[in-house]
């Protein structure tokens, strides 16, 4: 039995919320990830120049791109709230339902100052057919 160590063709990653300086606590929403052909999908967050406030990831998925919907907790791998950050660094919460559109919002608190993007992560692409696509 062949194990395969090739990360590169099982995944796509591109940038789900573009890096954004954050001042005054607001919201920063990011773009709709096209979940066709792949098993699941990562969201990693990064938080940088961080003076004050925090970061909670706000997960939506939609069937048609348009009327989007709160993850529900069952459909991802760990708790929005468990992904949260109140200083630099990285989080990560993964997408397991079975909507073909999802989305991150990067909510902060009131009063936030930092830079805040996240990429998305989609895997198990070659058990669908698709290589790496673009």
């Amino acid at each position: 039995m062949s194990v395969t160590k090739d990360l590169h063709n099982l995944i796509s990653v591109t940038t789900a919320i573009a890096l954004t300086a954050v001042a005054d606590g607001e919201d920063v929403a990011g773009v709709a990830i096209d979940r066709q052909g792949s098993d699941g999908l990562e969201f990693i967050f990064q938080v940088g120049a961080y003076t004050d406030g925090s970061v909670t990831p706000l997960i939506e998925e939609s069937d048609d791109d348009v009327t989007y919907t709160a993850v529900a907790d069952a459909d991802l791998t760990n708790t929005e709230a468990s992904a949260a950050l109140s200083a630099a660094g990285v989080s990560s919460i993964g997408y397991i339902g079975d909507k073909r559109y999802v989305k991150a919002t990067a909510v902060t608190a009131a009063g936030s100052t930092l830079s805040v993007g996240a990429s998305a992560v989609k895997y198990g692409l070659r058990l669908r057919g698709a290589v790496n696509p673009a």
